[in-house]
C-alpha cells in the first residue's frame, strides 16, 4: 500500500517568531524536557554514540549548532541529516502524511537604541538588549519519499578520529601554552592554568580518555585569559556545594560531547556508571528548565574558540548568515 503524502505544506509558520517572554520560557521549558524524557529512558544526550557526522541539513550541509546539536542527537534516524518541507519538495521529495515534524531552534540578540531615556553624560545613546527566538520544522529521510539520500552524502568517509582527537588536543596545548600533569583524577586548575589527567593507559579506552580530556578543555575556556565566562569562579567552581557548579559541568559535558563528535570520538558510559549521573541531571533540569539552552550555548561558544584558536576548521558559517537559507 502506497504511503499517502502531503499535497500542501502543512499549517505552520517556518521562522515563526517567539517575541514573548511566555513563549520564550515555554519552549525552554519544551526543550528541558526533551532531555529529562531521554534521561529517564536511561538515554544521555550528550553522551551517546555519535556518528562521525554531526546533525547537519541534507541539502545545505550545514551543521546544526549550540542545543539542536544535541536534540537532533535524539531523533531515531539513519543519517543525521535533516530538512525542511520545502527543501523536500524543491529536491522532489514528498513528506509522508502523519510525519511529524522536529522543532529546532535559532536563538539571536539584539539591541536597540532607547530613545525614550536621556542621552548619557559620554553623548553615547543609550542601548537595551532582547534575544529572539524563532522555530523552524525539520523532518528526517525515513519521513520523506521520492529523494535517495546516497546522492547527497560520500560513498566512503575518510577519517581518522583518534588522529584527529590527538591533533586537536596537542594543537590547543600548544596554542594556549598548557601543560598536562599526571594525577589520579582528571581536572583543570584555573589559578595555575594547567590539566590534571591520568595516564592513557589507565583509561577503559581510548574514547574515554579523550573524552575526559575534551571535558577539561572545555573547563579551560572559562579561563579569564580566553572567554572570561560568566559565573566562572577559579576558586569554587569545582567545588560541588558552590553556587554555578552544575552550570559549568554542564558547559564541560555539552562541549566534550560537541568536540567528541567533531574528531568521532564515542562518548557513551560504560554500563552500571549512568545510574546516579542520570538522577543527578534530572534534578537539575527539572529545577532550572533553561539551564540547557544556556548551558549549550556557552559549550557552542567554548568549542568554537578552541577550534578557532588551534586553526581547525569550525562547524560552518555563523546560524545567522544561513537563517533564510536553510530554514534552521
Amino acid at each position: 500500500m502506497k504511503k499517502k503524502t502531503y499535497s500542501k505544506k502543512p499549517q505552520y509558520k517556518q521562522g515563526e517568531k517567539l517575541g514573548t517572554v511566555e513563549k520564550i520560557q515555554s519552549k525552554h521549558e519544551e526543550i528541558a524536557q526533551r532531555i529529562i524524557d531521554s534521561l529517564e529512558a536511561n538515554v544521555i544526550p550528550w553522551k551517546k554514540p555519535w556518528t562521525a557526522l554531526p546533525a547537519q541539513n541534507l541539502f545545505s550541509r550545514k551543521e546544526y549548532r549550540g542545543i539542536n546539536q544535541m536534540l537532533l542527537s535524539l531523533i531515531p534516524t539513519k543519517y543525521p541529516f535533516f530538512f525542511t518541507f520545502q527543501q523536500a519538495k524543491e529536491h522532489g521529495g514528498h513528506i509522508i502524511k502523519g510525519s511529524k515534524s522536529i522543532p529546532v531552534y535559532f536563538y539571536k540578540p539584539l539591541t536597540y537604541l532607547d530613545n525614550k531615556q536621556p542621552i548619557k553624560e559620554d553623548g553615547s545613546a543609550n542601548e537595551k538588549s532582547w534575544f529572539m527566538m524563532k522555530q523552524f520544522q525539520v523532518f528526517t529521510i525515513e519521513q520523506c519519499e521520492g529523494i535517495q539520500v546516497e546522492q547527497f552524502i560520500d560513498p566512503v568517509i575518510d577519517f581518522e578520529p583518534v588522529l584527529k582527537a590527538e591533533n586537536l588536543v596537542k594543537a590547543w596545548l600548544e596554542s594556549q601554552k598548557m601543560e598536562v600533569l599526571g594525577a589520579q583524577g582528571a581536572a583543570y586548575s584555573p589559578s595555575k592554568d594547567y590539566l590534571l589527567m591520568p595516564a592513557e593507559n589507565m583509561f577503559h579506552s581510548v574514547d574515554a580518555y579523550y573524552s575526559t580530556m575534551f571535558h577539561e578543555m572545555i573547563h579551560s575556556t572559562g579561563h579569564s585569559s580566553r572567554l572570561n565566562r560568566d559565573g566562572f569562579n577559579p576558586e569554587t567552581y569545582h567545588t560541588r556545594k558552590s553556587k554555578g557548579y552544575a552550570f559549568e559541568e554542564l558547559i564541560a559535558e555539552f562541549g566534550a560531547a560537541m568536540l567528541a563528535s567533531y574528531c568521532g570520538v564515542d562518548t557513551s558510559l560504560e554500563e552500571g556508571q549512568s545510574t546516579a549521573y542520570i538522577k543527578g541531571w534530572l534534578e537539575v533540569f527539572k529545577a532550572d528548565p533553561q539551564i540547557a539552552y544556556k548551558a549549550a550555548s556557552k559549550a557552542q561558544a567554548a568549542v568554537d574558540f578552541i577550534l578557532n584558536a588551534t586553526g581547525f576548521n569550525a562547524f560552518g558559517e555563523e546560524e545567522t548568515e544561513t537563517e533564510q537559507k536553510i530554514g534552521a
